[in-house]
C-alpha cells in the first residue's frame, strides 16, 4: 500500500485529516498522518530496499474508544501492523492516540 493509497482509507472514517499539519486550525476530533522515520537496507553503494514508517495522531477531547477501534479496524483490513500509544496534552487539553505502522 502507499501513502496516497493510506490517504484515502483514512478519509472514509469522516473526519478532517492532513498530512504533516493543517494549514487551519481545527476542531477536535481530526487527524494528522506524517512519516516518521525511513530505513534503507544497502550493501555494495546500492540501495536493496527502503520502508517508510509513518504515525497517525488521532485528537479528540476526551479518549473516543469507537473512533480508535474504527482505526484499528481499518488497518488490520489493509493488512498493517501498527502498536499505539496514547496521551494527554495539558497545554492543548486534547486527547492524543498514535498509531505507528509501516508500509
Amino acid at each position: 500500500m502507499t501513502i496516497a493509497t493510506f490517504a484515502n482509507e483514512i478519509k472514509t472514517l469522516g473526519i478532517p485529516v492532513a498530512y504533516g499539519v493543517f494549514e487551519e486550525a481545527q476542531k477536535p476530533p481530526y487527524m494528522l498522518y506524517d512519516m516518521d522515520e525511513h530505513d534503507s537496507v544497502f550493501a555494495d553503494n546500492i540501495t536493496y530496499a527502503e520502508g517508510e514508517h509513518y504515525r497517525l495522531e488521532l485528537y479528540t477531547q476526551y479518549r473516543d474508544l469507537k473512533l480508535e477501534k474504527a482505526i484499528k479496524e481499518l488497518l488490520t483490513k489493509n493488512e498493517i501492523p501498527y502498536e499505539m500509544t496514547g496521551s494527554y496534552l495539558s497545554d492543548e487539553k486534547l486527547r492524543e492516540t498514535v498509531f505507528y505502522f509501516s508500509l
